[in-house]
């Protein structure tokens, strides 16, 4: 894995300093253990891609697992 910082597309999370943030971005780590694949969507204002993560290439959609985990709300 690269490191890129991407946004999830479609949903909004709590950023790491708010609360319950630490929790999604844990919950997120969890999830993104090993390699994914990104479907890129689009770019934001501060040049993060903004991008759908799926776990395999069936399709586990890692963004929903998000939502329904509780980590995140719909956009």
């Amino acid at each position: 894995m690269d490191r890129r910082r991407v946004r999830l597309h479609g949903i909004d999370a709590p950023e790491q300093d708010r609360p319950y943030g630490f929790a999604a971005s844990k919950g997120l780590g969890g999830i993104v253990s090993r390699s994914i694949y990104i479907v890129e969507v689009d770019e934001d204002r501060y040049g993060r891609l903004v991008s759908l993560l799926f776990l395999t290439t069936e399709g586990y959609d890692i963004n929903a697992s998000m939502v329904c985990a509780g980590y995140a709300g719909l956009v």
